[in-house]
């Protein structure tokens, strides 16, 4: 009982004394109000607070800005440029991707800086950058996130002037008025309202890598506050002069994260709309820049989730941008009414769901074909380009570093291809399959360190250089695959120079085997002596069947040069070759860009003749490729024009931003055909060159691609032309397989001919691929399928078509 009573008296304790203690009321404030000191402290302390504000947005950065930049500016244009992401088409205009950053020469593979040159650097994100901002983002986005941009004012409100502080130095002087109470309200857990980041911190902010998140403290977002105080001065006054804000507009358009959740971030207008709304930036729709200039501070959240609660936050945080920020600047900045009627409805439309990847409508079905994830390949521009240009990326890349160097990003926005993505995709499947084959059936003749299943390579196997390349009658390649990532296509790495990246056509040291017989073959039918029933010695030959590919016996005896091609002998066209010259084939050699075997001294010179009747002269695939394509033109009419060296790059655009040492490079590798081959002797290059295909005796099919010769012209009603010839490289044992090889070139009755080139091998003689293999076991497979390919290609347009309820096809 004794806490109730005394609840009572306090009660009635209170009841007495309160009328008492709310009189005193009046006399404490007027007592406070007379207190002279607390004012002189008040004004004292607003006044001073006043000043550190001015003095933190204006007269600190106007002394520490110039100062640091001279330091710091260096590292500001390595993130720039570091930044820059190169975006990847396919020849029809498909948007593949940008460029993976792992292959680059100074790619960061962890969340550390990076120590480069005599500074430190930051990790890197990747946008592809617009040279034109958007107009409307950027007005929407200096409403939304820095309307004070700009020198201090004076204005009117209500008929009295009014000083508007304007953020002059990258810091808004009325976002640090604001900071005390967000200070306050951000410690009690509560929202802190809107921003107070300017354009310029939010830029230090990705310079830092520093996003905000959920679970950082407050002692976190200060320390990472500061640190953006600290640079956005040094980076507004680098970007702004004189009132000029291009450079920031620039900045800001390339450098903010603007969507999430697609396995990393898309920073940039220029990418986020190549994935968001499946056009370039330039494209955009004014109610598509404001969503973009919302979603700065607040990235869309672009993949579902299979989890709920993501869901809804994913959509909620989607209609915040389109329906709330976003409709803002339709408020402020437009003027027009009917206008602003019609942006509110296609923001309305665009909050109903997240948006996803977009293809154009031609190209969504074919694309769709090539994946079964709809999820992140679809949304990451670096995992969609590895998904759609798995080896074509690292040809196109080798080809900007002959141009470029290793700073090739530097110069160059955008790059094109010369082949349709989803069809040499379809192409690499199969030859994905032939390859997994042959490894099942020569297994046992492979080097144990290889294997060729590309699909299923084992723990501790590595793949050797398997490369097929086919390119059209312009040089432009249409077909390619290339197991390794080195490109070798285009080039040993070895014969690449360390410090500029480029190819270096004298280090090549890859013989090219038995395909260098062509050159033999345009030599004897450029000397106009010779019938494919020529007889040419070989020393090494059997007793009977001198008609077909026996070798061996020993014997002296006379072949005729159609046999010799087609078995691909070697003696017998050294004995044929000496008769030319040595300077005549030297001379052949050196103008179709080879490189003679490496001798330390003069007298240890391997003879021209026996050099290209060997195979040892050494040569990159892509200039194995090209030799053939000269052929091609030559035997199909087209001599008088130059042949370039196929190319996998249709068109690359350059930035702003020129390289002297480009400017420099002439393209000294055409070749006219005309000019190396006499008209009058191609038809004797014609039938030297077919025979590996075509050659029979009795009925009975002879030649190195006797396995494919149903693609011989005289066999195939759709082919008109047809040449080509294989090679097996080997170490000084013969048994033991280096390279292999097989060349040639196509023409269909349609038209259409093509050039090609295949390659499988270590190209090392201290690393064979394997024992008793040869270009008719390996080769010959990979060009059955080639063929295949190149077939449907050439087809006509009408048969190409497939009908529109063939749902096989759809």
């Amino acid at each position: 009982m004794l806490n109730p009573i005394r609840l009572i008296n306090r009660l009635f304790e209170f009841l007495a004394e309160g009328p008492a203690k709310l009189m005193r009321l009046p006399v404490a404030v007027m007592e406070l109000i007379l207190d002279i000191r607390f004012w002189i402290r008040l004004v004292l302390y607003t006044i001073g607070s006043f000043l550190l504000i001015l003095t933190l947005a204006y007269a600190a950065p106007a002394i520490w800005a110039p100062m640091a930049l001279k330091w710091l500016e260096p590292q500001l244009d390595y993130f720039d440029q570091r930044s820059k992401g190169i975006g990847i088409y396919s020849a029809r205009g498909d948007y593949l991707g940008i460029f993976d950053p792992r292959m680059e020469p100074d790619f960061n593979s962890s969340s550390k800086t990076i120590e480069w040159e005599s500074f430190t650097a930051y990790p890197d994100h990747k946008s592809e950058h617009v040279e034109v901002v958007p107009p409307h983002y950027w007005s929407c986005l200096r409403y939304l996130e820095d309307r004070n941009l700009g020198k201090p004012m004076i204005s009117l409100r209500a008929g009295f002037p009014y000083i508007q502080f304007g953020n002059l130095y990258g810091i808004d002087p009325q976002g640090l008025m604001r900071m005390p109470r967000k200070a306050v309200s951000y410690i009690l857990g509560q929202s802190s309202g809107g921003g107070g980041s300017t354009i310029a911190m939010q830029l230090a902010r990705s310079y830092y890598a520093s996003l905000p998140s959920r679970k950082e403290t407050y002692f976190d977002k200060l320390k990472r506050k500061t640190s953006e105080w600290w640079l956005a001065p040094i980076i507004q006054y680098k970007l702004v002069t004189d009132g000029d804000f291009g450079l920031l507009q620039k900045w800001a358009a390339n450098h903010l994260p603007l969507a999430q959740r697609v396995g990393g971030s898309l920073y940039g207008v220029g990418l986020t709309s190549r994935i968001i709304f499946g056009k370039p930036s330039s494209e955009m729709t004014r109610a598509e820049q404001f969503v973009l200039a919302a979603a700065v501070n607040r990235p869309i959240q672009v993949l579902a989730s299979k989890n709920p609660r993501i869901n809804k936050r994913r959509l909620r945080n989607w209609r915040h941008i389109t329906a709330i920020r976003a409709q803002r600047c339709v408020k402020a900045l437009v003027a027009d009414r009917q206008e602003e009627k019609n942006l509110t409805i296609a923001l309305s439309t665009m909050s109903i769901d997240v948006p996803q990847a977009k293809l154009a409508p031609d190209k969504e079905a074919e694309l769709k074909l090539l994946t079964r994830s709809q999820g992140v390949i679809r949304n990451n521009p670096v995992r969609r380009a590895n998904h759609f240009a798995p080896s074509s990326r690292f040809g196109a890349r080798a080809e900007m570093v002959d141009l470029y160097g290793h700073e090739w990003r530097n110069y160059v926005a955008r790059v094109d291809l010369t082949l349709n993505s989803a069809q040499n995709i379809r192409f690499r499947e199969k030859l994905a399959k032939r390859l997994g084959k042959l490894n099942s059936k020569y297994r046992s003749k492979l080097d144990r360190r290889y294997t060729l299943d590309v699909l299923a390579r084992k723990r501790g196997k590595r793949l050797p250089d398997i490369i097929v390349a086919a390119a059209d009658e312009n040089g432009n390649i249409v077909r390619y695959f290339e197991a390794g990532q080195n490109a070798h296509y285009f080039g040993s790495s070895l014969a690449r120079d360390r410090l500029s990246g480029r190819y270096e056509r004298d280090r090549e040291g890859r013989a090219v085997a038995s395909v260098a017989k062509m050159i033999g073959a345009i030599l004897i039918a450029n000397d106009g002596e010779d019938t494919p029933d020529s007889k040419y010695l070989d020393t090494d030959a059997p007793k009977k069947g001198l008609e077909t590919c026996r070798r061996k016996g020993g014997n002296r005896r006379l072949r005729r040069a159609e046999t010799v091609f087609a078995c691909s002998m070697s003696q017998p066209l050294v004995n044929r070759l000496f008769k030319l010259g040595q300077g005549v084939v030297r001379q052949s050699v050196d103008r179709f860009g080879f490189n003679m075997p490496f001798a330390r001294k003069k007298e240890d010179e391997t003879p021209p003749s026996t050099a290209v009747a060997h195979g040892l002269i050494t040569g990159s695939p892509q200039k194995v490729h090209h030799l053939a394509s000269v052929i091609l033109a030559s035997l199909t009419g087209r001599g008088s024009k130059p042949v370039s060296l196929p190319t996998i790059i249709a068109n690359h655009s350059q930035t702003s931003r020129k390289s002297t040492e480009y400017n420099k490079l002439e393209n000294t590798s055409d070749i006219i055909p005309d000019g190396v081959i006499e008209p009058a002797g191609r038809a004797m290059l014609r039938k030297l060159l077919s025979a590996p295909l075509c050659y029979e005796v009795n009925g009975k099919r002879h030649g190195t691609l006797k396995s494919v010769s149903k693609w011989c012209a005289n066999r195939r009603k759709n082919i008109q032309l047809h040449f080509a010839k294989t090679g097996t490289q080997t170490t000084a044992d013969a048994d033991t397989t280096v390279d292999v090889w097989a060349a040639g070139g196509v023409q269909f009755t349609s038209g259409k001919s093509y050039s090609y080139v295949i390659l499988v091998g270590s190209g090392s003689v201290s690393e064979p691929l394997g024992y008793r293999l040869h270009s008719s076991q390996l080769a010959a497979p990979l060009l059955g399928v080639l063929m295949k390919d190149l077939e449907q290609l050439a087809a006509p347009v009408q048969a190409a078509i497939a009908p529109k309820n063939d749902n096989k096809t759809q």
